[in-house]
């Protein structure tokens, strides 16, 4: 079984197309293997790699002295040479061919459908796990690795299952994409790790998604958090954790989302210090007035009308599902049930 040059040739091609001579290429004597995926266009080449390997190294301009007569002109002087016509026609990824192979290969029903705002992503389909539960499986190739959080929290949008993400290789993901992805119990599956290819270019795969899914549930990477003992009856675990797209709360093992968009809110200011201090009693009055530049006035409300503070709270205690006691002679803290993540 071979495991071809394909998947990091296509993290090097933004538009995920290339002149037949430009696959050949980068995919030297693996093209035949492969070739079933390329797709023709109705473009021809402007440029080409240079194939006599000069010191110059650069890419050859296309120039057409007529039909059928097009030569590769070295920018720095180097000898021209010939193309073929076929040498010159664009050919890009057929996407829907390789998916359709790639869900083949893991037992899924193709049903294959780019995903709308984001950039070179589709949906292959849906697996479905022994309890019912469908998860959708998308194949995503990117070349930024600074565009993957964004594209990841699209996907998540439009859906709050957790899913499988296929990528042509890992390097695309960094520590904070990985753990953004652990945070929301998906898995991700590095193509040119877990895919073997025929001689006759048939894709297959050891991998089953269903053991992927289970050891991946029962494994840290379902979330840090969820690594320590389980808490005790009536007990809550309280976490936070920096993600791509902001600070994410954790409680009992379940990402509740992003609470405040922006750190130097107040809303931002009131959770993290009841963070900061959980375990530590009662929070004065008297911190949360100054970090959020109120007056005692304000802080505690005339007696006509609700504390300001009251407000915040009410939102902490809506979105965590936690309870927040307020003492006007103690001060503020979480229950006295809640507890702070190990993590």
């Amino acid at each position: 079984m071979l495991r071809p040059r394909l998947w990091k040739c296509i993290e090097r091609l933004p538009a995920l197309c290339a002149p037949r001579v430009g696959w050949a290429a980068m995919l030297q004597d693996e093209r035949e293997l492969v070739e079933q995926y390329m797709r023709p266009t109705d473009r021809l080449a402007e440029s080409v790699p240079c194939s006599l390997r000069c010191r110059s190294g650069c890419r050859r301009r296309v120039v057409c002295h007529g039909p059928g007569d097009h030569v590769a002109v070295c920018r720095k002087g180097s000898p021209r040479y010939p193309l073929e016509w076929e040498e010159l026609v664009v050919h890009e990824l057929d996407v829907r061919a390789l998916g359709c192979s790639l869900c083949r290969a893991l037992g899924l029903d193709p049903a294959i459908e780019p995903v709308q705002g984001v950039h070179q992503t589709w949906q292959l389909g849906f697996w479905t796990a022994r309890a019912g539960a469908s998860h959708p499986v998308y194949l995503m190739i990117q070349q930024d690795p600074t565009l993957m959080p964004a594209a990841m929290m699209q996907i998540c949008l439009g859906s709050s299952a957790p899913f499988a993400l296929l990528l042509p290789t890992a390097s695309m993901l960094s520590p904070e994409s990985r753990r953004f992805l652990e945070s929301r119990r998906c898995v991700w599956v590095p193509l040119d790790k877990t895919v073997h290819w025929s001689s006759g270019g048939e894709i297959s795969t050891d991998l089953r998604l269903s053991d992927l899914f289970d050891q991946h549930a029962q494994s840290h990477n379902v979330g840090e958090i969820s690594c320590q003992p389980p808490p005790a009856d009536g007990q809550v675990v309280l976490g936070r954790r920096e993600m791509p797209d902001g600070i994410h709360w954790i409680v009992n093992g379940e990402d509740r989302g992003v609470f405040f968009k922006h750190r130097q809110s107040i809303k931002a200011k009131i959770i993290e210090i009841l963070f900061e201090q959980l375990g530590h009693d009662w929070v004065p009055h008297s911190t949360f007035i100054h970090a959020c530049g109120w007056s005692g006035k304000r802080y505690f409300g005339e007696s006509s009308e609700p504390k300001l503070i009251q407000k915040h709270l009410t939102d902490i205690r809506t979105f965590l599902g936690v309870e927040v006691n307020f003492r006007k002679e103690l001060g503020v803290r979480f229950g006295e049930n809640v507890v702070k993540s190990r993590k």
